[in-house]
């Protein structure tokens, strides 16, 4: 219940609708991320325009195809969880983030790691 509070004072705060989809403001951005690692520290994201993406686990990426590069991962979040643009947790520095094929919106974004295409999703939505 505490979450649902937690987003949901998020959303209304911090949200803006900027080029079809959601941004939220830099202390936002910390205090999601925050949240999501204190719930779960080993948790797969990037940071990537202001907006916190989640890697989606069990998905059959075989039919997804990706397209332009959106950038490429400059740093990972250190121990003083300075969330950056272009930082991650768990994604090796250099790695290449694509836009999908045929996908206006910025919802979901690929990550190319080893050559395993890898699955993100926006985690606040407005």
């Amino acid at each position: 219940m505490k979450y649902l509070l937690f987003v949901f004072l998020v959303l209304m705060v911090g949200c803006q609708d900027v080029n079809s989809g959601t941004h939220i403001s830099r202390s936002s951005v910390e205090g999601v991320a925050s949240h999501i690692l204190s719930q779960n520290p080993d948790a797969d994201l990037f940071v990537f325009e202001e907006r916190i993406y989640l890697k989606k686990d069990n998905v059959d990426t075989s039919n997804i195809t990706r397209g332009e590069i959106a950038g490429e991962i400059e740093s990972n979040l250190s121990p003083s969880l300075t969330f950056e643009n272009l930082s991650a947790t768990n994604i090796p520095i250099n790695t290449k983030i694509y836009k999908l094929k045929n996908e206006n919106s910025l919802d979901r974004l690929i990550a190319d790691v080893d050559g395993k295409v890898i699955l993100y999703q926006v985690a606040v939505e407005g």
